[in-house]
């Protein structure tokens, strides 16, 4: 799973070495992170998700895509939201 944050770490509020430390425990935990890095587009094509993403201070746009995901238990009380 690929993690795209505008910002140029995670963990916005965070003191910046537990954001670090955090970041590294993910990373080991197999999340690849794109830092600095703003979605241009998103669409759901068939189960998955696909963005198009660019960095945030200019650089070569490219594309990631995950499979879409859903709630794992049947037990959670998801409804649709109305306005």
């Amino acid at each position: 799973m690929t993690v795209v944050e505008f910002l140029p770490a995670i963990g916005a509020g965070m003191d910046a070495e537990m954001a670090k430390q955090f970041q590294k425990m993910l990373t080991k935990q197999g999340l690849k992170f794109k830092l600095s890095t703003k979605v241009v587009t998103g669409k759901v094509e068939g189960d998955k998700v696909v963005l198009e993403i660019d960095a945030a201070k200019g650089g070569k746009p490219e594309t990631v895509s995950s499979p879409s995901r859903h709630p794992s238990s049947p037990l959670l009380p998801v409804r649709p939201l109305t306005v």
